[in-house]
């Protein structure tokens, strides 16, 4: 039996039933936009009914994008973190990479994410990590850089569709144009460098005012 191009994604079902929907069921997996062609696996009892919902195989999906919050990350390495005794001019200055995150893609293929939150949410770049402080008072600082990040949620989904009775038994699972939630991951955009400023009061840290630095 031959398949349409036209199909999206496509689960051969070689596998039987015992009732409709049932457990016991085994597939054979055809992925148009891939390879175009089924890996065999066992099979067992003839299916028992068509058009029972079944999920097409190798179609989980990311859709949909929503602004969650702006994250830092403080890291306590240099060049992301030094001290100095004031008073004195501290710089910092050293190539780095920054790299937007992914997290929890729960299974859905990273294009699919990239087109979902708009951005290529693996992208690494090099950049330098630069700042000055001039500390004007006999203190001793803590001075740090951090990473900012725009935060997106998305949802991921499994592509639904309807057993289509095939030859010597079996029955294709063909895409219905519905979608079933199954979970929600994040992806961080890289967008800003900040930097902090403490000083040591009684064992402990307290964020500088203008009357300890300048820039």
């Amino acid at each position: 039996m031959r398949v349409s191009r036209k199909a999206v994604r496509v689960a051969v079902i070689a596998a039987a039933v015992t009732g409709v929907g049932g457990a016991g069921l085994t597939a054979l997996v055809q992925n148009q936009e891939a390879t175009g062609r089924a890996a065999t696996v066992s099979a067992g009892e003839s299916l028992s009914k068509a058009g029972a919902p079944c999920i097409v195989s190798g179609a989980r999906t990311a859709k949909y994008r929503h602004f969650e919050r702006t994250e830092y990350v403080w890291k306590n390495v240099y060049p992301w973190r030094t001290s100095a005794w004031g008073p004195k001019s501290v710089e910092i200055k050293k190539g780095v990479k920054v790299s937007n995150v992914v997290t929890g893609t729960l299974g859905a293929p990273i294009k699919s994410i990239n087109a979902a939150v708009g951005f290529q949410v693996t992208k690494e770049n090099s950049t330098d990590v630069s700042h000055r402080w001039r500390l004007k008072k006999r203190r001793h600082y803590t001075l740090r850089m951090g990473q900012g990040f725009k935060v997106y949620k998305f949802n991921v989904y499994d592509a639904l569709g309807n057993l289509q009775a095939g030859g010597q038994g079996g029955a294709y699972c063909v895409f219905n144009g519905k979608y079933k939630y199954v979970g929600s991951g994040y992806a961080k955009k890289f967008w800003t460098f900040d930097d902090k400023c403490t000083w040591n009061k009684n064992g402990k840290q307290v964020a500088c005012t203008s009357a300890d630095l300048a820039y």
